[in-house]
């Protein structure tokens, strides 16, 4: 079948927002179905490695948005497979209109899990068979930590995990991270830029503690699990300074798991993959008018 999979759709009621425009919770999704199953056409899908105590963890996504398509707009969803080495995977991801238009692309990192004792795994040579590698990702990946901006947060209330919010795996889904986290970020805001980390998982019985922080042009939601200190961050960005270069020294200091920018309100902090918590980037585009 090649190393691209592909399949097609029409943007439904049930997936956009108030202006009739797919939500990026939704997009996310799309991107995640298509992967699932271009694993399950080649036999090595969910139910097939999930026998074996194995399963993909998303744990890094970058993923550039152009426009976000409308209700009953026909679009197309594409992944492939570019990089395997020891436990990781990397993946393009994107979406485009039945004409050809781009409308997002991304790049995702993947881990695979031994789920029998909540580890990293090396990918066996039978799975690593199954797929074809295509050219490589569509646009340079940060893979760096998300930074928040200094100052103190504004606390929301205890969000406990719902038994509706988890999938198979029995965390938090990331589409339902997604929704959760984009509850409390701003409105009016033009999003541009998703950024996801996933650092540690939260499962049934996890109280979740958000909590908002804000400078001229950046939200940023942390969800914290609990009292133990591990977070969950989303973060929205004005403007388009995302695109610029990364400084290679940044002066940051940690809040729990989030590092919280000092000097540089474009800087990201060097993180290395972990299949274990979830953080968000959202860069907004800048008012209209």
């Amino acid at each position: 079948m090649g190393a691209i999979y592909e399949y097609t759709d029409t943007v439904r009621y049930s997936k956009v927002d108030g202006e009739l425009k797919l939500t990026i919770a939704a997009m996310i999704d799309y991107f995640q179905d298509a992967a699932i199953e271009q694993s399950e056409v080649l036999g090595v899908g969910t139910k097939a490695i999930n026998t074996r105590n194995l399963a993909w963890f998303l744990t890094s996504c970058d993923v550039r948005i152009h426009r976000m398509p409308e209700l009953n707009e026909r679009i197309v969803i594409g992944t492939y497979p570019y990089y395997f080495r020891g436990m990781l995977g990397k993946r393009a991801v994107y979406m485009k209109t039945a004409d050809g238009e781009i409308l997002a692309e991304g790049d995702a990192q993947w881990a695979l899990m031994n789920t029998a004792e909540m580890r990293m795994t090396r990918i066996p040579e039978d799975l690593l068979a199954a797929y074809e590698l295509g050219d490589g990702p569509l646009f340079e990946s940060r893979n760096r930590r998300i930074l928040a901006p200094d100052g103190a947060g504004k606390d929301y209330d205890d969000v406990p995990v719902q038994e509706y919010m988890l999938d198979n795996n029995g965390h938090i889904n990331n589409g339902q991270f997604v929704r959760l986290g984009m509850s409390y970020m701003p409105t009016d805001r033009g999003f541009t830029w998703l950024r996801v980390e996933y650092k540690k998982q939260a499962r049934l019985g996890d109280v979740l503690r958000p909590v908002r922080f804000s400078d001229d042009d950046r939200d940023v939601v942390v969800l914290k699990n609990g009292d133990d200190g591990d977070a969950f961050g989303l973060a929205a960005v004005a403007g388009d300074h995302h695109f610029k270069a990364v400084p290679p020294q940044i002066q940051a200091q940690e809040l729990g798991d989030i590092a919280v920018v000092l000097n540089d309100q474009s800087a990201f902090a060097h993180v290395l993959p972990s299949a274990v918590c979830l953080n968000l980037l959202y860069t907004a585009a800048p008012d209209k008018g």
